[in-house]
């Protein structure tokens, strides 16, 4: 594709306007010393990328994206990601997936090919880990890709759950409905033409990387790169389009065979197990709170678990591995599920800067209700304190500002108005009409477990973060071949995406006003952008009770256990919950 300066200068002018809005880019710079992720001056960034393309130092416009996309993915932030339009076209590719396997959860992992490792699973025993990828230690070369690959679902901020991101996932694949191999071997970034892998035994293998549309179009009538980025990059109907990736009607089969027979299921959205190595444990399956219907997740979630109680279970597992979070109404249910008296405890701030104080002055009342609905923002009748009894008297007393990690920020608010938030389409015990349901906990905490992957981010978060609260155990699996700690809540913990937010209606301000608005607001709504099929900002740092100062995305919260995964643990899911039952509780 060719590469047209003009419009990647005028792309990151406005892309710069739409940043400031994220909510983390001050304490990105330099984060607390327990963040397990470098800080990244995300600004200081998009500034170089610009001397760049004035200079006309990329020769095509998959470079520029490239840049553009590397710097996003250091963010580690799953809210804050963009789609470049050259890197929508294919994924890479060496059809070789890796698996880091451990003899028995405990010992180190070795990594192996997938093959290879079902191979020593079934008994054979002339098998040889991979030593070395490129000539580079295998754990070191893996460890460096787990940081800056563009895989979906996997921007996550905690080096453990980057590195499961590598390899296949059974409830990866339970969400996206398509075989998931990992990082390693589909990567929308270029990874070079060709990778060698050498093993333990002195042999080696040379595999060459494919491209495979992401979405196979009816017809790829493009000639040459330049009509190719007339199409994608320059027609602004395809900007904010979904982007989606070819799914199986029907699930992977053996994505199916990995887990036993449901005792209930809504579309594996959501799916209750009592596994037949456990007489006492159940199991809730949760890969995602973006179910296709809320109301069904809601009451399967009761049904099961009520079930369950009558049949004696006395432990139940949360497998939420690989979720990357979804709507929030679904996840505040499902705790009020588990229980229903506790307190929902929610806090957040937005950052606090000239443009976001600007826009609440610029226009009338309707509006500004329309521009902060676009922005992610919510107007101040809208808002309410953590105690979601208290609101606030006007926009000077919801914005503050207040000093929080030397950055300013907005006063400490709820992440929403539970009662308005909660509907017959969306529901959420005991808030709004819905009533609550049921009354009292079935299981205490000590006898819930939640068990990840370390991929938990966003309303999974949110969950998660509500759950310990009332004290229940985490588990983590996987991660790097390191005998530490692991975090169970390794994805974004932030809350609230923007997608569309520009300057428009008839601004009321000073000249003065008017002059910065005009400098710290784009005029361009991000879906008429070129150059992008997508982009996200988180624009709410989230706080737990009792700490209003380091919002959680820089909170390192360790996992009450770990282990390894076992070969056979990714080939059975029932496998990791037996597992999880056997040393979880008891050890906690």
């Amino acid at each position: 594709m060719p590469f047209r300066s003009d419009l990647a200068e005028n792309f990151i002018e406005e892309y710069r306007k739409y940043v400031q809005f994220h909510s983390t880019i001050d304490i990105l710079k330099d984060p607390p010393s327990t963040y397990p992720i470098p800080g990244v001056d995300l600004m200081a960034g998009l500034d170089w990328i610009l001397n760049k393309a004035r200079n006309n130092e990329y020769s095509s416009q998959f470079e520029f994206d490239s840049d553009i996309t590397k710097l996003i993915l250091s963010v580690h932030d799953d809210h804050l990601d963009i789609y470049m339009c050259s890197t929508t076209v294919f994924q890479f590719t060496n059809n070789m997936a890796l698996v880091s396997v451990s003899s028995d959860g405990i010992e180190l992992p070795r990594v192996y090919t997938w093959h290879d490792a079902e191979l020593q699973h079934k008994g054979e025993k002339n098998v040889s880990p991979v030593e070395s990828i490129d000539g580079i230690d295998v754990e070191g070369y893996l460890e460096k890709l787990a940081s800056g690959f563009f895989y979906p679902l996997s921007s996550a901020r905690d080096p453990d759950a980057l590195y499961n991101s590598l390899f296949p996932s059974h409830p990866r694949s339970l969400y996206t409905s398509t075989k998931e191999t990992g990082a390693w071997a589909q990567n929308l970034l270029w990874p070079g033409s060709s990778h060698t892998l050498r093993f333990t035994n002195g042999t080696s293998l040379k595999m060459a990387t494919l491209a495979r549309f992401i979405t196979p179009p009816d017809t790829f009538n493009y000639r040459n790169g330049a009509s190719l980025f007339e199409k994608l990059c320059l027609d602004t109907d395809l900007a904010f389009t979904p982007i989606t990736r070819v799914r199986d009607p029907k699930f992977p089969q053996d994505t199916l065979s990995a887990y036993p027979t449901p005792f209930v299921n809504s579309s594996y959205h959501i799916s209750g197990y009592f596994p037949k190595l456990s007489n006492d444990t159940a199991v809730l399956v949760v890969p995602t709170f973006k179910p296709d219907n809320p109301v069904e997740f809601s009451d399967i979630a009761k049904a099961f678990i009520s079930n369950a109680s009558a049949l004696h279970k006395r432990k139940i597992i949360i497998d939420l591995s690989s979720n990357g979070g979804g709507f929030l109404q679904s996840a505040i249910d499902l705790f009020r599920i588990f229980f229903p008296t506790a307190p929902v405890y929610t806090a957040a701030r937005y950052r606090a800067h000239d443009g976001l104080n600007l826009i609440t002055k610029a226009l009338n009342d309707a509006e500004q209700e329309q521009r902060l609905d676009n922005f992610g923002l919510q107007s101040v009748d809208e808002a309410v304190k953590p105690d979601q009894k208290t609101g606030f008297s006007s926009w000077k007393d919801l914005y503050g500002t207040h000093k929080t990690m030397g950055m300013y920020s907005t006063s400490l608010r709820a992440i929403t108005n539970f009662t308005a938030a909660s509907d017959e389409n969306f529901p959420i015990s005991g808030f709004g009409p819905i009533p609550l349901n049921p009354t009292s906990s079935f299981f205490p905490a000590k006898d819930i477990l939640i068990i990840t992957d370390g991929v938990c981010g966003s309303a999974c978060a949110i969950f998660a973060t509500l759950m310990r609260s009332q004290h229940t155990p985490t588990m983590a699996f996987g991660g790097r071949p390191k005998h530490s700690t692991m975090q169970a809540i390794g994805a974004v913990r932030g809350y609230q995406t923007a997608v569309n937010a520009s300057r428009d209606g008839t601004p009321k301000l000073s000249p003065n006003e008017l002059s910065r608005y005009n400098h710290t607001v784009t005029a361009v709504p991000a879906a008429e952008w070129s150059l992008v099929r997508s982009a996200n900002l988180n624009i709410e740092n989230m706080f737990i009770k009792g700490d209003d100062q380091l919002p959680l995305q820089f909170v390192y919260e360790p996992a009450d256990c770990r282990r390894f995964f076992t070969m056979g643990q990714y080939l059975q899911q029932d496998q990791v919950w037996d597992e999880a039952r056997k040393v979880g509780f008891d050890l906690i």
